[in-house]
């Protein structure tokens, strides 16, 4: 097993990805937005494609039925 150590610093990993950093920083309340948005985007999608509603099951019947 070999163990190396780290001797660079985060100053040399600049630019290397190619994204910009967003300035300001996007805020907590800004990320949950952004989710929300996905995910209703996402479920109204589904939904669509789908084409058929889903059965209900009744809570009456035991599920082994």
């Amino acid at each position: 097993m070999f163990f190396h150590a780290i001797v660079g610093t985060t100053q040399g990993w600049k630019g290397m990805f190619g994204a910009p950093a967003r300035r300001p920083p996007i805020s907590i309340r800004e990320m949950d937005e952004g989710i929300a948005d996905y995910l209703s985007e996402k479920h109204e999608r589904i939904k669509r494609q789908s084409g058929k509603p889903r059965a209900v099951r009744s809570s009456k019947r035991p599920a082994a039925e």
